[in-house]
């Protein structure tokens, strides 16, 4: 086995500590290749001993192993119809945008379903206002929801494509934006993005920090995510959204889940179709306060220290209470036996902590019948996963701190109202937890409002997003535009 694979395999295990060492001697061996450091920035995000400023200073120190084009694209180009030369103005104003996505991720991922309402948002404008919009592909899987993403727009396959043939498809297709979607995440280009093919470069949607690269010119963000007092720690320019960074949909909705499922992406294999049971009153209540059933479905590389000791915490707050753990991982015995003695180090009885496989959506879904509370990691907070547990009725529980993925559960919150949820030390997190544990009248009520809370949120209200969402790509471009012009 490889460094590299060992070290993907210990990240997966939840084996932060080692992983990081094996990353680290990657980049030991071979500093002049930035993907090996883009694993190792990934990765550090996940710990909890690093400081919000000195991950950034990584992340901007990474910057200087990409080297950029010397001639990038300039803001007046050759103008789609072929008429010659046009002024910015009149090119970025007067006629349709033309953006392209770059991901691996096309498909029935965090990503590919985040990206999914907003494309087909897109979609529905009126002509004036409709983009013109390509995905580059970089991934080999394709799903329903891969295929629902071609009704809105043009796919291209860069897979396995040599950099001169991707960077070919990119400039005959006459960008005016060009959006990466991965970050420093498995399967980005960011080489496409050094050769700067498009005037006007964004980082959106997989990646909640500074790239620290510069030539990504703006990255959009929320104050949720990125209050202006952290501003200082981004290379690119921030461009808000005014209420949230993403957007959802209904599990029903999304067509690469039932794929998804057939091909065992969530486990094993299902024909049903995903279906999501309603709670019953009876279901909501234990035999008494204490007995309350707390989740945790998220990968297990974000289960930090600092979590871990957090759950401890509250366990023996609540002595009768239970915990659950899914992740793909625990279908390997040997990771099941070392996460039971990491429980045991943190003082958290084994007994009291079921873990749980993989399994298909629908039943991962119908899984949170038997939990009444969502706990979030730190410092890496979940996304879909908490939109999932909400959807099913769970509320959530999250502790923010000053990183960017530190502040996904206080986002999601803040917008749902439930900001009492979000927490900034460790011991408010204990006590909201607690607290929401012995409060039965308050779960009964978010268990049965909470996907009506959500469903009339902003957070899926995709059409208000897309608006939204255009407006940000409009204020990047004229930022460009103001740095070329001087």
């Amino acid at each position: 086995m490889t460094d590299a694979l060992q070290a993907v395999n210990l990240l997966e295990a939840g084996q932060l500590v080692e992983s990081l060492g094996y990353f680290r001697s990657l980049i030991e061996s071979n500093r002049d290749d930035p993907r090996r450091v883009s694993n190792w920035l990934l990765a550090r995000q996940y710990d909890h001993e690093l400081g919000a400023d000195d991950v950034a200073q990584e992340l901007w120190a990474m910057g200087a192993l990409w080297k950029q084009s010397e001639k990038p694209a300039a803001m007046q180009a050759r103008s789609p119809q072929g008429e010659g030369l046009v002024c910015p103005s009149e090119r970025f104003h007067k006629r349709p945008l033309r953006i392209g996505f770059v991901s691996a991720d096309f498909h029935c991922h965090t990503v590919g379903r985040m990206l999914h309402p907003l494309v087909c948002a897109l979609g529905a404008l009126n002509p004036c206002e409709r983009p013109i919009v390509y995905a580059y592909h970089n991934g080999s899987r394709y799903d329903e929801l891969t295929e629902s993403l071609t009704r809105w727009l043009t796919l291209r396959s860069i897979h396995g494509l040599q950099l001169e043939q991707a960077a070919a498809l990119v400039r005959d297709d006459l960008l005016d934006v060009l959006i990466d979607l991965s970050g420093h995440t498995k399967g980005h280009r960011h080489a496409l993005f050094a050769h700067r093919l498009v005037p006007v470069q964004i980082s959106w949607l997989g990646f909640t920090d500074t790239t620290g690269l510069n030539f990504i010119d703006s990255v959009l963000s929320d104050v949720h995510h990125v209050p202006q007092s952290l501003a200082y720690r981004f290379r690119e320019s921030l461009i808000y959204l005014p209420q949230a960074r993403f957007v959802f949909e209904s599990p029903d909705r999304c067509p690469g889940l039932v794929s998804a499922i057939a091909h065992g992406e969530f486990g094993a294999s299902s024909q049903r179709t995903v279906g999501i049971a309603e709670r019953t009153e009876e279901q909501l209540y234990c035999t008494d306060e204490t007995s309350v059933r707390f989740c945790c479905f998220n990968n297990l590389a974000k289960i930090s220290a600092q979590t871990l000791s957090m759950w401890s915490k509250l366990l023996a707050v609540l002595p009768k209470a239970q915990l659950a753990l899914r992740w793909r991982s625990f279908s390997d015995p040997s990771v099941r036996m070392l996460w039971e003695a990491r429980l045991s180090d943190f003082g958290i009885d084994p007994c009291r902590v079921r873990l749980l496989n993989e399994c298909s959506y629908e039943d991962f879904m119908r899984s949170y019948e038997g939990m009444d509370i969502a706990l979030d990691t730190y410092p890496f907070n979940g996304a879909m996963t908490s939109f999932d547990a909400m959807w099913m009725g769970v509320p959530i529980v999250s502790r923010f701190g000053d990183l960017p993925a530190s502040r996904q559960g206080l986002c999601l919150l803040s917008v749902l109202g439930l900001e009492r949820f979000a927490c900034d030390s460790d011991e408010a997190y204990v006590d909201a937890a607690s607290e929401l544990a012995r409060n039965l009248t308050l779960r009964s009520d978010l268990r049965r409002t909470l996907r009506q809370r959500l469903a009339c949120s902003p957070l899926m209200d995709a059409t208000l997003f897309a608006e939204h969402w255009m407006a940000a790509i409009r204020q990047a471009i004229d930022q460009r535009l103001e740095v070329s012009l001087r």
